[in-house]
């Protein structure tokens, strides 16, 4: 009877722990999915019915034995690239990401060369006498 109530402690402790591991995995995969109705929001942390329901399909997949990458797979199949709250760098993401870099260092070049401009003394041209006497003049008429 003590070996049938210790083996059934051990099975309940097992299944416990699958089901914490099942948690944690979808937990994980769900946090890096966004939910499509709350902006910026993953499905985790969305109150959305939406949210909840693509957690779910994530638990589902997850116990079924699906790794993060083709859980995450099927939802970029089902909606999109923008599904994802970390998007791959390609294609547009990539662009996205390296042209206000590009603006930045641009703009730092431009801001250095003025200022070496800036900073080089300018040299005046003489004025022509017999011009800034006639300016004068035409001032005080």
């Amino acid at each position: 009877m003590a070996r049938v109530l210790a083996l059934l402690v051990v099975l309940l402790s097992l299944t416990v722990l699958a089901q914490t591991s099942t948690d944690d995995a979808a937990r994980a995969v769900g946090a890096t999915l966004r939910c499509p109705v709350c902006n910026g929001l993953s499905i985790t942390e969305s109150p959305s019915d939406f949210a909840k329901s693509m957690y779910a399909e994530v638990r589902s997949q997850v116990s079924k034995g699906q790794s993060s990458d083709q859980i995450k797979a099927f939802f970029v199949g089902k909606y999109g690239v923008s599904v994802l709250l970390e998007p791959p760098f390609s294609g547009v993401t990539l662009l996205v990401w390296l042209l206000p870099l590009g603006a930045l260092g641009l703009g730092a070049w431009g801001l250095v060369g003025y200022l070496r401009r800036a900073a080089t003394p300018q040299t005046l041209e003489p004025v022509d006498a017999a011009l800034l006497e006639r300016v004068r003049q035409l001032r005080e008429s």
